[in-house]
This record gives C-alpha cells, structure tokens and sequence, in this order.
C-alpha cells in the first residue's frame, strides 16, 4: 500500500505534467502527497515554461517555495493531503535526500532530460540512486 508519494517539481510545464500524474496517483490511492522542489545559489538551471528567469536568478529558494505552494494547493484543491519541501543543491541529490527523509513509497518525475547521454540527467540519476519507487511520467 502506498502510504506517501512525492513528486519533484521546478515550476515547468513538463513538470506540471508530473505534478499531475502524482495528484492523480495519490487521490487514488489515498496516500499524502510531497512536493520536492530544489534550488542553488549561482549554478542553478532556469527552467522553461513562463517562470520569470531574473526573479528566478536573484531569488531562487524565494521562487521555488512559490512553485511548491501552488503544486501543494493544486493538491489540496483536490482533497488531497499535500506537504512542500525544498533544500538547497543538485536536484536529483535533493530530491533522493528528501524522499530518504520522509520514507517516501514512490517517487514521481518528468522524464525531460533523461536521454542525455553525455551529461547527467536528473530522472537517470534519481532512478539510479533513489531509496524508492521511481514513477517516470512521459512529458516529453
């Protein structure tokens, strides 16, 4: 039974599609949502998809509690239970810290990125390193 899903979010519209999915998978199931975000001082990625890239740059962890809370209320705006977190560094490590903290059953991501094949994605770096189920959402 799945008991706490978790989702990784940067504000994008791909991730907006696995923000979804995770609601989707929570609310039928009836487990509490996470919502995952990351971000870092000065080499961070901006994301696409109608952030704000200077308010983003000057203002990451500021930016990023703004994504969370909207994704949480989306959740919440559907009956579901729904917590947001966010920690400072790489993404992917970020995201396998937190859903190692929070005993996290599954994780929910974008697969954008994830057929690089020279440099390190963050969906091929969570799907090999998670202390959990990894649910790849095709948003790409």
């Amino acid at each position: 039974m799945l008991s706490t899903i978790a989702v990784g979010t940067d504000g994008s519209a791909t991730a907006g599609q696995a923000v979804e999915a995770a609601i989707g998978l929570a609310s039928a199931t009836g487990a509490r949502l996470l919502v995952f975000g990351a971000y870092a001082g000065s080499d961070h990625i901006v994301p696409e998809g109608g952030l704000d890239e200077e308010h983003w740059i000057s203002h990451p962890s500021e930016t990023v509690h703004r994504v969370l809370d909207s994704a949480r209320q989306q959740a919440t705006d559907r009956g579901v239970t729904a917590d947001a977190y966010a920690g400072d560094g790489d993404a992917a490590d970020v995201l396998i810290g937190l859903a190692e903290h929070h005993s996290v059953d599954v994780l929910v991501i974008g697969n954008k990125g994830a057929d690089r094949r020279i440099l390190a994605s963050v969906p091929k770096s969570v799907v090999q390193h998670a202390p959990c189920d990894v649910y790849i959402v095709k948003t790409t």
